[in-house]
């Protein structure tokens, strides 16, 4: 679902830009032989024709139109995470595990409370183990790259925000601030509007383990630093449709 979605994504921003342009040559074309022939008709046409292309071809309003389908699909994938959570009593922040041996793939921890996190090793710890949301998302990732991620934090992250931006198109903007062993993001993204419009799943799921944007970002730090990722927090402004979220990273601690 998740290529599936890249791909509408990726196809709809192409025709629109490309709309775009016809109507900017369009009303270009009109403008000059309205100019020519002093028929008003022609003029007036490239009056509508010629703002319409700017406004398609330069305005960025792809992302409104790509937003409804995503929001959905977020939302809905979200509540279901809601709901597992709720069963099973599970309070706490996510922390992210990075593959081992016996596991080949990045798992998701979350405990009971927070105070339940401090070791993930299954030994005394309260919580249960979850698929990451943003697990099919992360594997797009590591296929637009050729599979071979940095090895360096910084760069790595570099790597993740050209693949988020240039190369797959799935957000408008995202950065990172590292001070030490604390990760800052701070992404922009038409799904965070509506996400905002659900505050149980802001307050219940995003704060704590993200959305399936978000939620990759941390399972793609995990994997490629191979290291343990702690959610330590994330807010949504859906007026701006911007997100931040806080990660802490430790070094070498597996399932």
């Amino acid at each position: 679902m998740e290529n599936l979605r890249l791909q509408v994504w990726k196809g709809r921003r192409r025709r629109v830009k490309l709309l775009g342009r016809l109507f900017l040559i369009g009303g270009s074309a009109s403008l000059i032989a309205g100019y020519f022939i002093a028929y008003l008709g022609l003029e007036l046409l490239a009056g509508v024709m010629i703002p319409l292309g700017a406004f398609f071809a330069f305005a960025g309003n792809e992302p409104y139109m790509k937003s409804s389908l995503a929001g959905q699909s977020v939302v809905s994938t979200m509540q279901v995470l809601q709901e597992a959570l709720r069963v099973n009593s599970d309070g706490g922040h996510a922390v992210f595990v990075p593959k081992s041996d016996s596991n080949r793939k990045v798992l998701m921890f979350i405990p009971t409370d927070d105070s339940q996190r401090g070791s993930t090793n299954g030994v005394g710890t309260k919580g249960h183990y979850y698929p990451p949301l943003g697990h099919e998302l992360f594997t797009t990732y590591l296929r637009e790259i050729g599979g071979k991620t940095e090895k360096e934090l910084l760069p790595l992250l570099e790597q993740l925000r050209a693949v988020m931006t240039s190369g797959l198109e799935l957000v408008e903007d995202v950065k990172f601030e590292v001070n030490e062993s604390v990760i800052d993001v701070h992404i922009r993204n038409t799904t965070f509007a509506e996400i905002g419009k659900h505050p149980e799943l802001v307050k219940g799921v995003y704060a704590r383990a993200g959305c399936p944007v978000t939620n990759s970002i941390a399972e793609w730090i995990c994997y490629g630093m191979n290291a343990r990722v702690e959610w330590l927090d994330a807010q949504i402004d859906p007026i701006t449709r911007g997100a931040t979220v806080k990660l802490s990273l430790s070094g070498g601690i597996k399932k």
